[in-house]
């Protein structure tokens, strides 16, 4: 009897293990929901127009943060454009200092707030200070800016005009290309275009000649042979140039064209650096110290031969106070300010708008030399000036049309 109720189990078991699975439900159908294609269009373009990863995007045209740029950079290029107005405003003053004396007290102003940064840097490895290539990096700098800052203070202080030395300083879009081609550096050919064109308007600038070139020739000769080193040897050639005469202040001017140019570039080599690049403060306070060191060699090389004191160089050292005012404005406002809005109006500008406001500088120089100097230049200058800052644009509005602001050799942003 059990053998078949065991049977009986085993049929129900098989019977029950064998029963078809219950279906699954069929999936539900959904539809996707129309999408205007103008509404596609819109979505793809702003997905296309997004920048991306680690780019920073550009404000709008119109946009608040837009307008405050351009404040920015229209603040940096008059205050730019006013130290050559202010320095030229010192030399006027009675108990006037020297070139020496003016740049040495500026050097210091420039040098003191970075100091900090300076102090407070670490190598690498924990080490307080600078690397070796940083440091190496900050004394070339500091060369180029003592030429700069040499040549412009003698070439006002022997009488030069404070609107010429502005617009002919813009004359380093005619070196920069031709020293990145001499570097093997590829330049673009727009920017060939402005530093031809630059030239036209340096040789306008240069050969109007109404002031007088061999008036101011000893006078500026004998300012170079107090700087010594190399700018000794140039005092010959200025006295050359002044018996062609060429203004030997204009000349003065355009060698500190050249001694800006060169800084653009090495600037510009300097920022294939990642070492360099990451240190950019640290160095530009270096650069500031050393700077301020060179320009003190200066002043006591001179104060040395000449015939008296230290206070023979700064008749006024004690008693005018509005030329130590004049000092600070062209140390502290024209030079550390003007850097500082640069940097902050260019974070929201396109590169090629950026340019075409800093390029304003000469003429922001040029009213401020006229109300406060009573400067005027003749038509023939004006020309020139105009020519210049054509020439700039051109050559620094053909880059890329990213964040930045500053000129470089190429027309793409760097630091000025």
């Amino acid at each position: 009897m059990w053998k078949r109720h065991a049977g009986i189990v085993l049929l129900l078991a098989s019977a029950a293990s064998g029963r078809a699975a219950p279906r699954a439900a069929a999936p539900r159908v959904v539809r996707a929901r129309h999408v205007p294609r103008r509404a596609l269009q819109g979505r793809c373009d702003a997905r296309l127009a997004a920048p991306p990863d680690g780019v920073r995007a550009i404000p709008p045209v119109g946009s608040a943060a837009r307008l405050r740029g351009r404040a920015a950079l229209l603040t940096s290029a008059f205050l730019f454009g006013s130290n050559t107005p202010v320095v030229k405003a010192v030399y006027m003053r009675p108990g006037a200092p020297s070139a020496a004396a003016f740049a040495a007290a500026r050097g210091v102003l420039i040098a003191l707030p970075l100091l900090p940064a300076l102090l407070a840097a670490r190598t690498p490895a924990g080490a307080r200070g600078l690397t070796r290539p940083c440091l190496l990096a900050a004394a070339e700098l500091a060369v180029y800016a003592f030429a700069l800052n040499a040549l412009v203070f003698i070439g006002l202080a022997d009488g030069g005009s404070a609107t010429k030395a502005a617009f002919l300083l813009q004359a380093a879009v005619v070196f920069t290309p031709c020293i990145l081609a001499l570097t093997a550096q590829p330049v673009r050919p727009r920017v060939w275009l402005g530093s031809v064109i630059a030239l036209f308007g340096v040789l306008l600038l240069a050969t109007d000649v109404s002031a007088g070139g061999a008036d101011g020739a000893s006078s500026a000769a004998a300012g170079l042979a107090g700087a010594g080193g190399a700018l000794t040897d140039a005092a010959g050639a200025i006295e050359a140039l002044g018996a062609l005469g060429v203004c030997p202040a204009d000349t003065l001017f355009l060698g500190a064209a050249l001694a800006w140019s060169l800084t653009i570039c090495r600037q510009g080599s300097f920022a294939t650096s990642a070492e360099l690049s990451s240190r950019v403060v640290e160095i530009q306070a270096a650069k500031n110290v050393a700077l301020a060191a060179l320009l003190f060699c200066w002043f006591g090389a001179e104060a040395g031969t000449a015939s008296g004191s230290i206070a023979a160089q700064w008749p006024g050292l004690a008693d005018d106070q509005g030329a130590w005012l004049l000092v600070g404005c062209s140390a502290l406002g024209c030079e550390l300010l003007g850097d500082l809005l640069q940097a902050l109006g260019a974070k929201g500008m396109p590169a090629t708008e950026a340019n075409v406001l800093l390029s304003s500088e000469p003429l922001w120089a040029a009213l401020l030399t006229s109300a406060m100097l009573h400067e005027r230049l003749t038509a023939t200058e004006w020309a020139g000036g105009a020519v210049l800052v054509l020439a700039g644009v051109i050559a620094t509005t053909g880059g890329a049309s990213g964040a930045g602001g500053g000129r470089d050799g190429n027309g793409d942003a760097g630091v000025r």
